[in-house]
């Protein structure tokens, strides 16, 4: 075998090592996963009183079951809000029909910042309302969500995370989203509160305490709304809680156009959320609470991570080239073992974060879509600019 040159040792290392650390990160927090629920305090003496909010950004596909289902929650204390933004006359017109807090906007650059910062103007009484529910244009929530969420609105409790998941599984595209979607629940929600340490928030599904909210939006700049209210609670010391059991379904994207911009969007807004988290850094290292610390210094190692459609693309791609090296006698096999070992205990580390109910033929059939997706992950990459602060819309079907 001829010397493998310095440089290209360094360079596999490097790349090597960098993939281990979101590999182990993956691998850790799907075990964790696994581990018992913890159970959340529940409220005995406080009477929560909700204000949905509903941001609508030319959604008039899907915005009427959504708001149908909010407006039969058997919870008394139920208020709605939809904010409106290019919608047509006639489902304005609909939407002014129903018993709900109708806002309208007409943004030449929208965001859901924007909505939420309209709708605690315009629809938020502070007298009425203690706690505020984040739902998207295209969510269900079932008829008694409320009257469970209420009992975990503590006094001491700012934020939860719904457990939101797939209402549609009907293509590939969307049974890998829906798996995709759980795996997230598994790292970063449920693995998270498993050991102790803050619920990642996503952009929906989220009861914030209406006060603290109030303020929080007011600094609302970007379409990374969700990543900006996780810095703001993570830096004046809150805590987010998973609830797991309380569903909030969601339309996944059915096509690879849709699947694309979504990912474009997620991959920049994580680009940024990484600057906007080491900004924070020095301040999170300041307070007395040494949880905070942890959860801070964690949720910045969460944006640092590979994503993992792209440490997917990586990892195959590694063990091709290191076994077309070895092959050649260019890379000694010990370098292809190690690259093999971590793309198995990356697949591992995702099939275990998949529900097992999820697990059968339709998902494994819809895996032969995956190469085309990883692909377009890749190339977007070179797409990313502006798309943390540019509103991506993604398309809905029918309702």
């Amino acid at each position: 075998m001829s010397t493998v040159p310095l440089v290209l040792v360094i360079c596999e290392l490097t790349i090597f090592c960098l993939a281990a650390v979101s590999v182990a990160y993956v691998l850790v927090f799907a075990i964790a996963a696994l581990l018992p629920r913890r159970r959340h305090e529940t409220a005995t003496d406080v009477t929560a009183r909700f204000l949905i909010v509903i941001p609508a950004y030319a959604e008039d596909n899907v915005i009427m079951p959504t708001v149908k289902a909010a407006l039969t929650q058997t919870y008394a204390d139920v208020d709605v809000c939809v904010v409106t933004d290019h919608m047509t006359e006639a489902t304005n017109s609909r939407l002014a029909a129903m018993p709900l807090r109708l806002v309208r906007a007409a943004y030449a650059d929208s965001t859901k910042g924007k909505a939420l910062q309209l709708a605690m103007t315009e629809a938020y009484d502070r007298r009425r309302h203690t706690h505020i529910l984040i739902i998207d244009a295209d969510n269900i929530i079932q008829p008694d969500l409320c009257q469970q969420l209420a009992a975990l609105c503590t006094t001491s409790r700012v934020a939860i995370q719904l457990h939101r998941c797939a209402k549609n599984t009907d293509t590939p595209i969307a049974m890998l989203d829906a798996a995709s979607e759980e795996v997230n629940n598994s790292l970063f929600r449920r693995g998270h509160n498993s050991i102790g340490l803050t619920s990642a928030l996503i952009g929906s599904g989220i009861c914030f305490e209406a006060t603290w909210l109030e303020h929080a939006v007011q600094s609302l700049k970007t379409a990374g709304e969700d990543k900006e209210l996780e810095r703001q609670l993570l830096l004046e010391g809150h805590s987010t809680i998973f609830a797991d059991e309380l569903y909030v379904f969601d339309e996944k994207v059915n096509n690879r156009a849709n699947f694309g911009r979504q990912r474009r969007r997620w991959l920049a807004a994580q680009l940024w959320a990484l600057g906007f988290m080491l900004q924070g850094l020095p301040q999170a290292l300041r307070p007395h609470s040494q949880a905070l610390r942890i959860d801070y210094l964690d949720k910045t190692l969460q944006q640092a991570l590979i994503p993992r459609s792209l440490l997917m693309a990586l990892t195959a791609f590694m063990l091709a080239l290191t076994l077309t090296l070895s092959l050649a006698g260019i890379m000694p096999w010990a370098t292809f073992i190690r690259w093999m070992a971590l793309t198995a205990a990356l697949y591992v580390a995702i099939l275990t974060a998949i529900p097992r109910s999820m697990r059968g033929t339709k998902l494994a059939r819809a895996t032969a879509a995956l190469p085309q997706l990883l692909g377009q992950m890749v190339m977007s990459l070179f797409r990313l600019r502006g798309a943390s602060h540019k509103f991506l819309h993604t398309e809905h079907g029918q309702s």
